[in-house]
């Protein structure tokens, strides 16, 4: 996906978060050395996300 393609920040509701990675796409949100234990970026990512928001709320995990 090229620049001309993403929305522009002020394009977005407020209720989304545009993340843009350096590197990536679909393919590249599984990782791992072995194809049988792949580890998948999406869901470390929400977690990541999750404990975020917790700890900007002043909760802390």
């Amino acid at each position: 996906m090229t620049t001309d393609v993403m929305p522009r920040f002020d394009e977005l509701s407020s209720a989304v978060q545009l993340e843009i990675t350096q590197h990536g796409g679909h393919v590249g949100l599984v990782a791992g050395k072995n194809p049988f234990k792949p580890i998948y970026w999406l869901e470390h990512r929400i977690l990541a996300f999750l404990k975020q928001q917790h700890d900007e709320a002043g909760q802390g995990f």
